[in-house]
């Protein structure tokens, strides 16, 4: 009796779902593929249209694929008869319905889809450049404002030089010869001291002879502010006494973009006469057409001196 109970259990339980179960399965999960299918593409489409979010034509078109698929096998009656054919690739039933969907939907989509992007990225890009426009005049126009600050602060700094310096002058007039700050002053005259000096400024540099530069003048890179100056060009030795210097007088800059190398090793150039005067030992004369007669075959021209720039009353 019982060994028959079971064999009745499993007849029961190895008989397939019933109609009414598999009936209801359909008529959810069918909608909800139909409708995710349908509505996905046009919110992924209103999301790029709002903002900006590029989805791919093909995922949209397999979305729209699935639910055009679904569609016709469920309520318009299969999809019996269906083909698609690419080369030699042939698809029938519901593969070629799927397929077929994608590859005309994402055909249009595409175009359109980049069309609009590229009209998209390219209204971007102009609004870009007019933001980047008007940041640019915004600077241009800190910087004039700037400028004319700086421009008059230099002035006021100019009117309290003047009224400094005729201050101290109406107490220097005031001093004795004979008086502490008078032979301070006189001492400094005889030094050649403060404002009694020869030269403005003096600095360190590196001097070529090309040959190329006039007699009497020189070139320098316009980062040295020599422009309009006569200066004093010194050769000293190891112990900082001086041995030749020579006059000369600024004839331009150092052509080229030499000078804007920031490894240069050269800072002014002189011509062959001053050259010879500065370094007779490595320089033996020079030719009708200015060139250089080097000692030595293949001499190195590049020389260091102290460069004294010469003041108005020298």
């Amino acid at each position: 009796m019982t060994e028959k109970k079971n064999k009745e259990d499993s007849v029961q339980s190895s008989e397939p779902e019933s109609p009414r179960f598999r009936r209801r399965s359909d008529s959810v999960a069918f909608p909800l593929i139909i409708i995710f299918g349908l509505l996905g593409p046009i919110a992924m489409l209103t999301v790029w249209q709002i903002y900006g979010y590029y989805y791919p034509p093909m995922l949209l078109s397999i979305l729209l694929g699935i639910a055009v698929a679904t569609i016709t096998y469920k309520y318009l009656g299969g999809t019996s008869g269906s083909e698609f054919k690419v080369g030699a690739l042939k698809l029938a039933g519901s593969s070629a319905l799927l397929i077929g969907t994608v590859y005309f939907a994402n055909s249009s989509l595409e175009v359109q889809m980049n069309i609009k992007d590229s009209v998209a990225k390219l209204e971007k890009a102009y609004v870009t450049i007019d933001q980047l426009k008007q940041e640019l005049r915004t600077r241009k126009t800190e910087k004039q404002i700037l400028k004319g600050e700086v421009e008059q602060l230099q002035a006021e700094i100019k009117q309290m030089e003047l009224k400094y310096s005729q201050f101290l002058l109406e107490n220097i007039k005031q001093l004795t010869p004979n008086s502490i700050g008078g032979q301070q002053i006189l001492e400094m005259a005889r030094k050649r001291e403060g404002p009694f000096s020869y030269y403005e400024r003096e600095f360190i540099a590196n001097i070529s002879i090309p040959g190329a530069v006039r007699d009497g003048f020189f070139s320098a890179c316009d980062d040295k502010e020599l422009k309009g100056e006569r200066v004093e060009i010194v050769r000293s030795n190891e112990h900082g006494v001086d041995l030749q210097k020579v006059n000369v007088t600024y004839n331009g800059s150092i052509s080229g973009d030499y000078c804007k190398n920031s490894a240069r090793k050269l800072d002014l150039q002189l011509g062959c006469e001053q050259g010879k005067q500065l370094f007779p030992e490595h320089i033996s004369g020079c030719s009708k057409s200015g060139d250089v007669l080097w000692t030595k075959t293949n001499a190195a021209n590049k020389f260091k001196v102290i460069v004294k720039v010469l003041a108005n009353n020298r």
